[in-house]
């Protein structure tokens, strides 16, 4: 198999993954999951609102006319809008969560030797 056919399927998490979604399962009710699943989702929503507001009304690209509309105030809201929910979760999701995303960003500052390297990508274009 030549070098740039490797097997790109990332194993052992979607192993880690999954076992800890069978537990999860075992020990947590179907609400407190959703609560989870929740927190998550809205911290996501939060970081990609941030890096809209980052990329396209603090950065200066070529071709792109800023608009403050568009490139701030609509996801500055979006940032909002997302937070009051988040903060609104029950603490034992925060707190679940929290560590969870702690123990991730502790992971990536390891495998990126205190994030001064680049995270491993995957290049899916085809050859």
């Amino acid at each position: 198999m030549p070098a740039s056919t490797l097997n790109i399927t990332p194993t052992y998490n979607i192993w880690l993954v999954g076992v800890f979604a069978f537990l999860g399962a075992l020990c947590l009710s179907y609400e407190r999951s959703a609560e989870l699943i929740n927190f998550g989702a809205f911290l996501a929503f939060m970081g990609v609102n941030a890096a809209v507001v980052r990329q396209f009304y603090f950065l200066h690209q070529d071709g792109h006319q800023r608009s403050f509309l568009a490139d701030a105030l609509v996801p500055v809201l979006g940032f909002l809008f997302c937070l009051v929910i988040w903060l609104s979760l029950p603490n034992p999701a925060k707190i679940i969560g929290g560590v969870w995303f702690a123990a991730g960003l502790t992971y990536d500052g390891i495998m990126t030797r205190g994030f001064r390297e680049a995270p491993a990508t995957i290049d899916l274009a085809e050859s």
